[in-house]
């Protein structure tokens, strides 16, 4: 089960630091993945940026660890690849 739109988020590269532009869904109760041009391997440690709407607050940042990644074949995706995350 796939929503539809999915949370604008940031992925912040936990070896370079660099910051990359992705969407976030729920499939299924609790799982989660991403969508983003920013392929890391399986493994690879990063962080899931949201931002904090409220005035003068500091965005969130949740480590994560990639579980699998695929190439997206499906038109309409602004993004290339899908990444499996797990919370750490």
């Amino acid at each position: 089960m796939r929503t539809k739109h999915g949370s604008l988020v940031t992925i912040k590269d936990g070896r370079t630091g660099y910051q990359y532009p992705a969407s976030m869904y729920r499939c299924g109760k609790s799982r989660m993945y991403i969508e983003s041009n920013y392929a890391p391997r399986p493994g690879s440690k990063f962080q899931v940026i949201l931002e904090n709407r409220e005035l003068n607050a500091e965005p969130f940042a949740f480590p994560a660890v990639i579980q699998w990644r695929k190439v997206l074949c499906r038109l309409g995706s602004p993004y290339s690849y899908s990444l499996g995350i797990k919370w750490v």
